[in-house]
């Protein structure tokens, strides 16, 4: 009986200093949502409630979206609409797999998880770009470099996928972009932008037939 008490007891102040010592550990700040790449919300008072005034913006961060304006980076004027559409989602979901729910630091107008540069993060992803050129000509080559006609939007609610251009596909507010093969294994396509008729497909071939008769 002794032995068990003393293990109790034991146990109750290993509970009680790990307690006391938690609230001397400084996690930083709590990242409550990740609005955009370049717009987080963080706890900075540390209340753990949510504040519309409480946001850490980057202006030296950018990344595509249906407001921004190529004018000022030509460069990136030769963005498809399709790329573009590709790039914000990916640069969003970039963002908050780096922050969201995390406790962070700030430093040197950055955010810090673990030691590492946001920023830094951010940018290596490709998705974003800063403001030179360097940067910019990154983002360039690296969506040039991806076959989009692997990836479609899959509409997590109604298990339909689709592609980009499509218009039932990017009205969505519940949708992801994935790969094609992905898709095809969880979800079925959208009849209007993957449906092809078979005679689009048969009829090049009749008519080559006929022609090599004649």
């Amino acid at each position: 009986m002794r032995i068990k008490n003393i293990k109790k007891i034991i146990g109750l102040i290993i509970f009680f200093v790990i307690v006391c010592a938690s609230n001397f550990i400084d996690y930083g700040n709590k990242v409550f949502e990740v609005k955009n790449p370049s717009e987080i919300f963080i706890d900075l008072n540390n209340n753990l409630v949510f504040d519309e005034k409480e946001p850490f913006v980057f202006d030296n961060i950018h990344y595509i979206n249906k407001n921004t304006n190529l004018e000022s980076y030509p460069i990136l004027k030769q963005l498809t609409d399709n790329e573009k559409f590709f790039l914000e989602y990916m640069a969003i979901e970039k963002a908050n797999n780096l922050l969201k729910n995390k406790y962070v630091k700030l430093k040197d107008n950055d955010i810090f998880i673990k030691n590492k540069s946001y920023t830094s993060e951010l940018l290596k992803s490709k998705y974003v770009f800063d403001d030179t050129e360097k940067s910019q000509q990154e983002l360039l080559d690296n969506i040039k470099s991806i076959n989009l006609d692997d990836y479609v939007i899959l509409n997590t609610k109604t298990k339909k996928y689709h592609k980009f251009n499509c218009e039932s596909g990017r009205k969505s507010n519940k949708y992801k972009i994935v790969k094609l093969s992905e898709a095809k294994e969880t979800a079925s396509p959208c009849k209007s932008c993957h449906l092809t008729p078979i005679y689009q497909n048969e009829k090049p071939q009749i008519i080559q037939k006929v022609q090599k008769e004649i």
